[in-house]
């Protein structure tokens, strides 16, 4: 797996009016090699990949990609929330660069 540039910033939101926690993650703090689910077609070019890219104790960061030839097409962020205190967490500022997500020997 490649690398990602750039940051995502994130608000997470405790449910009950508990509060809103800021939280910034750069690329460079993307865990990329923790694995995910990868889809190929069968001439093995990639066509999509979800990755876990953060973790935190109350939740998980997925990125979800989808991709066209050596491109990143498209992508969306999701949480997998662990803590019954949170109820969402919401991307405010997404400044990724993904250009480096597929290596060349991929």
């Amino acid at each position: 797996m490649g690398a990602i540039g750039g940051f995502i910033a994130l608000n997470v939101v405790e449910k009950n009016d508990a509060g809103v926690f800021p939280i910034v993650v750069h690329g460079s703090e993307f865990q990329l090699e923790q694995g995910g689910e990868f889809e190929q077609n069968e001439q093995g070019e990639w066509l999509g990949m979800t990755l876990h890219i953060a973790y935190f104790s109350e939740f998980d960061l997925m990125l979800h990609v989808q991709t066209k030839g050596r491109e990143v097409v498209h992508y969306q962020f999701g949480a997998r929330l662990k803590s019954p205190e949170i109820l969402r967490v919401d991307v405010v500022q997404d400044n990724l660069d993904t250009s480096g997500l597929l290596p060349r020997g991929i």
